[in-house]
This record gives C-alpha cells, structure tokens and sequence, in this order.
C-alpha cells in the first residue's frame, strides 16, 4: 500500500510539475526544476562542467561553497544552455575552470546571479557566447568578484558578426568588481548586437591589463549600444583605456559619477560615439579624454554637479575663460568651455533632484478599482501608468507569482490580461523600474472573482474546455491510476 501512495505522488508531481528542494555534493547535470543546495566543497573536479542546467526554474544555492576545476581548456564550472530562464546561482566560489560560469547560447533571460566570487579561470570569470540571433533580457548580476582571469572578467561575445542581431537588454549589473585580469575587467559589446537599456550600478574595474570597461564594435560596424545607465563606475589603472564606447550607433548613454584615471591610455575614449551624458564625474587630465564626435562632458568637479535633463542653474555661479569673466547661470549652454577637442564643459548646472517614479494603477480599460468584484469572467486587465519618468520594464506580482508585463511604446504605461482559473479573492501589485531612477511599487489591491459562467462557447468560463484540455484529461488519467492502484 506504501508503494501505491508513493506511485500516486509521483503521478501528482508529474502532472502538475512540482518544484523539489535538494542537497547535493557533486557535480551534475540539472534537468529538473527545483532548489540544489550544495553542502561542501568540490575540488580539482576533473568534469568538463560541474553543473550543467538545461532547465528553467533552478535555484543552485552553493552556501559559500568552492566549486573548483583543473585549469583544463573548455572547462566549465556552472554551464546555462540555450533557452533557460528564470533560474539563479547564488552563493558560490568557482575557481580553475576555462570560464567560471559559461551562458552558452541565445534566448538566456530573467536569471539571478549574486554573492559569487570568480578566480583563477583560463578565459573568463564569467562568458556569455551567442553565435546567432538570440535574446539576454532581464538578468541580474549582483555581488560578483571577479580576478585573476586568463582574459577578460567579464565577457560577452557574439561570434556572428554579419548575421542577425542579439538583442541585449533590461539586464542589471550591481556591486561588480574585477581587478588583476589580464584582458579587459568588463567586455560588454560585439558586432550583430543591439545592447540599450541596461543598468550598471557600481562597478570597479581596476589594474586590469587591457581596458577597464568596453562597449566596442568588434570589427564590424552592426553594433548598437545606447540608452544604458552607467552610474558610480570607478575604473583605475587598467592596462589601455578606462572607459571605452565605439561605434557609429553609440548614443544616449548616461555615465554618471565616474571615476576614471591613471589608465595606460586615455581615460574615456569615444570613437564615432556621440550624444552621450557624463556628468558628476572625475578625470583628472583632459589630455587623457578622446572624442571624435560632440558628447556632453562635466569635468570641473565642482560639489554642484549637473543636470543632464534641462540647463536650468540653481545659483549664480562665475567663471574666467581666457580673461572674460562670465555668468553660466544666465544661459550655461551657451557659456561653454572648449577643455578639448569635442569635450565641452558644462558645470555647473541644477543638481540632480532625483524623485522615484509616480506609478497609478488606473481604472480605465477594464482596470479594477480596489476591492473590485468580477462576476461572469476569469480576466482582468492590470494598467499601470507613470507621471514623471519613462518606464523601462514592471512586474505584476500577484499571489506570490509574478509575470513580466508589456510596456507601451512610448514607456509611459505597462499593461498584463491577467486570466484566473479559480474563483477567490486575490492580492496584487506592480513594481516599475525606470533607466534613470529608483524602482518604485504601486499600493497593495485585492480584487475578487465571483462564479463564473460556464459558456465554453465564449471561452469566458472559469475553467474553460479549449484551455485546458489537457489538464482535464491529465486529472481523468490520475484518478483511474489511482483506482487501479487501490
């Protein structure tokens, strides 16, 4: 009888898919969902890949533990293949592989990596490689060390430099450092991509052999890279240049709070780049900034700062350029100061006022208000609108799940159809997030759905038939099994 009970939970777990927790002390391939926790430290593994995912919604939590190689070539310490989401690596140290962590292939999107320290690899800390047209959206990186690398820290790579695009995007990099590489500390571009709308938030690149951080075209001209938020960067001491944006469609990239000196050679180099922001930052030798097309540059360091959104100054504030004493504040876009070739002093302007983004869950649309009662169908439409400051992405957290929602073409509102298969009365909130700044939630609603008609016709029933077939005949299959098991 144990047996049969044991053999209908199986059945149950097969059906409706799960999630399992599990401790694990060896490598191996992970092709289930579900948490691995690993309990102690796995050393000199002679694997051509410790843990392999192939699946999405992993959690590998690695409790501070080593997962350590054999400096052996195409060796990898945690290996995420093609098509995999919504998994995360947290907690662990990976050290002697040929790349630490290798994320091989396209469509790789909403994954966490955090509190990881990467060391002593052949190639890469850590190595994203697309060789066609493929998809990174939405991954987090936060609290990564990354040193002593064979090449770069950080890379991502895009091996079919004539084909089609690999779309870049809404990717978050926190807390970054990567120190003592021989290669370049972070190498965030190729040709055949389109890299926009990414964060990157406290990043240290320093005493690295080749550049501190790149955003480069490769050999060929089909890069993009624009609309990206670099904030609290400091890259010093690296081995060619700081900072390094090139390409014809490099633009409208914000750089905010640099700091960038003492590197081999030029401390911010822009070629073919134009219409970027830097503000609020430190270079302490203009001689050491190349730009071949008009950026908009703060080099003064003065405690004001500026603001790259508008040219209002909040205080009158003089200056002396070549004897003539001027006022910046009464137009400071046309007091500039040439310090050198396409590197124009704007400073100082209004200091940024950073104010988080005003969400409203609207009505309109179907929206509901609070506590709204839905009778006679099983959806809803959740709209979220912000008043000052673009949206670039928003999540509906809904029950404890929670779903990526559209954002409108002009990132003003987000919008999901939520659909239900069960009457109740549910919880729910939005979180939107915003390139420029803070993340901000909307309050708590509930909303509650009433019984449902049962109009297979319409497709408007709780449980409507052309949906969920399949779970219709995966619950008779379960129950005759368990009739025949008793």
């Amino acid at each position: 009888m144990k047996f049969k009970f044991l053999m209908f939970l199986i059945m149950i777990l097969f059906i409706f898919n799960v999630g399992f927790s599990v401790d694990i002390n060896n490598c191996q391939e992970i092709t289930v969902s579900g948490t691995y926790t690993l309990t102690q430290d796995i050393i000199n593994s002679t694997n051509s890949t410790c843990f392999n995912i192939g699946v999405d919604n992993v959690i590998l939590d690695c409790q501070g533990y080593k997962i350590d190689g054999t400096d052996i070539v195409s060796t990898y310490g945690i290996e995420i293949t093609q098509d995999v989401d919504h998994s995360q690596i947290h907690n662990c140290e990976l050290s002697d592989w040929d790349k630490g962590i290798f994320l091989n292939g396209g469509n790789i999107n909403y994954n966490n990596f955090t509190n990881l320290e990467i060391y002593s690899n052949l190639i890469s800390g850590i190595y994203f490689s697309i060789d066609e047209k493929g998809h990174f959206i939405g991954n987090i990186f936060e609290n990564i060390e990354i040193y002593d690398s064979g090449d770069n820290g950080l890379r991502f790579y895009h091996s079919d430099h004539h084909g089609p695009f690999v779309v870049f995007e809404n990717n978050k990099f926190k807390n970054i450092y990567s120190y003592d590489n021989i290669g370049t500390g972070l190498s965030l571009g190729y040709s055949g991509s389109d890299f926009h709308n990414n964060i990157f938030e406290n990043i240290s690149t320093i005493n690295n052999g080749d550049e501190g951080i790149s955003l480069t075209q490769g050999a060929i001209t089909y890069y993009y890279a624009h609309n990206n938020l670099f904030t609290d960067i400091t890259s010093l001491n690296n081995g060619d240049n700081g900072i390094s944006l090139e390409g014809l469609n490099s633009y409208e990239n914000i750089f905010e709070s640099i700091i960038s000196e003492n590197n081999s050679n030029y401390d911010i180099y822009f070629d073919q780049a134009e219409n970027n922001l830097i503000y609020n930052s430190q270079f302490n030798n203009a001689s050491k900034i190349s730009v071949n097309l008009f950026n908009f540059f703060n080099t003064s360091n003065e405690p004001i700062g500026n603001y790259y959104e508008d040219l209002i100054c909040l205080e009158s504030e003089f200056r002396v350029n070549n004897g003539y004493i001027y006022d910046v504040c009464t137009n400071p876009s046309n007091y500039t100061i040439n310090i050198a070739f396409n590197v124009y002093d704007f400073a100082p302007l209004a200091s940024k006022i950073v104010t988080p983004l005003t969400l409203t869950l609207n009505y309109a649309l179907n929206s509901p208000v609070n506590n709204a009662v839905i009778l006679n169908r099983n959806w809803t439409i959740i709209n979220v609108t912000s008043s000052n400051h673009n949206i670039s992405s928003c999540v509906l957290f809904w029950g404890g799940n929670n779903e990526t929602m559209d954002v409108s073409t002009n990132n003003l509102y987000c919008y999901i159809n939520k659909s239900v298969l069960i009457n109740g009365t549910f919880s729910y909130y939005v979180k939107a997030s915003s390139n420029f700044v803070s993340d901000s939630q909307t309050n708590t609603r509930s909303i509650i759905f009433g019984k449902v008609s049962q109009n297979t016709n319409s497709g408007t029933g709780i449980f409507p038939f052309e949906n969920n077939f399949s779970k219709i005949i995966s619950i008779i299959i379960l129950l005759l099994s368990f009739l025949f098991l008793i």
